[in-house]
């Protein structure tokens, strides 16, 4: 236990050394995830992005899924297809940046150490002490970005787990992605139960996407939020509702955001309008 000890003490400490440096206010994060796959976070992720570059902020995307990169395809970027591994102190999050669409930089893909409730013994104390220093010097790298960025958003998907856990709570903006699918809608409100709770509230904005049109979002939006109000003594607000539209698809199979191959398409419409919204509740525009 000593050696434990005293090794869990060093890793503190090395972290400790290796703050990274920041060189101006940290940007604002916006963090997008789901309640389960195929709902379009990604594709919603990747447009916001770059409608927010179009409109003039200078964002950074990084694709939280450590398993795929998404993002990176969707721009148009197959060969940056790798993933990112900043659990180790010589591993920037500066060197991961990668070119995109109007300007947007991405970093194609994160790998991070998994944390599970169960590791409670000696062995897997190191491990743990590990993963926390990793996600910690994560958000700490995230803040650095206010020399590239003035908006970083996150894509966490639709699995939660740990990013989601540690992020949401201290995201500006956190956007949960729906369609109007039963099924989908209820795991929506499970997300808000289980990991989005801090998030509940004036942050946290619900995007019903692959609509028929708005009196459909607003009906699931009410659904959803009406459930939040009576069992968990919340709200989530309507950030957008974005049509069912061909020019999703189109721009998938081209690897191009939709917003910039039909920009007047209903569903480019309602991105850049979101775009739109968040530009206008920016951190310094809000009211205290």
């Amino acid at each position: 236990m000593i050696d434990q000890a005293t090794e869990l003490r060093k890793l503190v400490l090395r972290a400790m050394r290796e703050q990274p440096i920041a060189t101006g206010p940290p940007p604002r994060l916006i963090v997008l995830t789901g309640g389960k796959g195929g709902v379009g976070v990604t594709t919603i992720a990747v447009n916001l992005s770059v409608a927010l570059a179009e409109q003039g902020s200078r964002v950074v995307i990084v694709d939280g899924n450590s398993h795929r990169s998404d993002v990176a395809t969707l721009c148009g970027l197959s060969e940056y297809q790798r993933e990112t591994d900043l659990s180790e102190a010589r591993h920037d999050i500066h060197e991961a940046l990668r070119p995109g669409p109007s300007g947007i930089q991405i970093v194609p893909g994160l790998s991070l150490p998994t944390i599970s409730d169960r590791d409670l013994d000696d062995k897997h104390l190191r491990d743990r002490c590990v993963a926390d220093i990793s996600y910690e010097r994560l958000q700490r790298q995230l803040a650095t970005l206010g020399r590239h960025a003035d908006v970083v958003i996150l894509d966490l998907g639709s699995s939660g787990g740990e990013l989601t856990r540690r992020f949401t709570p201290v995201a500006d903006d956190v956007l949960l992605v729906t369609t109007p699918d039963n099924v989908a809608v209820m795991d929506a409100y499970a997300r808000i139960k289980t990991d989005l709770a801090s998030a509940a509230g004036s942050s946290l904005g619900l995007v019903v996407n692959l609509a028929t049109g708005t009196p459909q979002g607003v009906d699931v939006h009410h659904r959803v939020n009406s459930s939040c109000q009576k069992f968990l003594g919340t709200t989530v607000h309507l950030a957008a509702t974005v049509p069912q539209d061909g020019a999703a698809l189109r721009g998938a199979a081209c690897n191009t955001p939709f917003v910039l191959g039909e920009p007047t398409a209903i569903a480019s419409r309602a991105i850049n309008e979101l775009a739109r919204c968040l530009v206008a509740t920016a951190p310094e525009t809000r009211t205290a």
